[in-house]
């Protein structure tokens, strides 16, 4: 516990910074990196201060990155069964 207490005090909005640069940086160039980046956001949001990840800009970025990620899914479902 003594960790994350530190992280929330000194990294956490850097870190959150960082993730939304990559995910915006790779959102369309590389967007496995970018689904890599929300993965990881993953595991840190039940014990981060959820606004840090939780606003109109990363919001924006994740629905852009969300709907990508389903279509090329459900491209990639296409043709594998063709």
């Amino acid at each position: 516990m003594q960790l994350k207490d530190a992280m929330r005090e000194t990294c956490l909005s850097d870190l959150a910074e960082a993730w939304y640069n990559l995910l915006t940086a790779y959102q369309s160039a590389n967007p496995d990196l970018a689904a890599a980046v929300l993965n990881t956001v993953e595991r840190y949001v039940n014990w981060i201060d959820v606004a840090l990840v939780v606003n109109e800009k990363v919001g924006a970025a994740t629905i852009n990155q969300s709907t990508y990620s389903l279509s090329w899914g459900a491209l990639r479902g296409v043709t594998d069964n063709s």
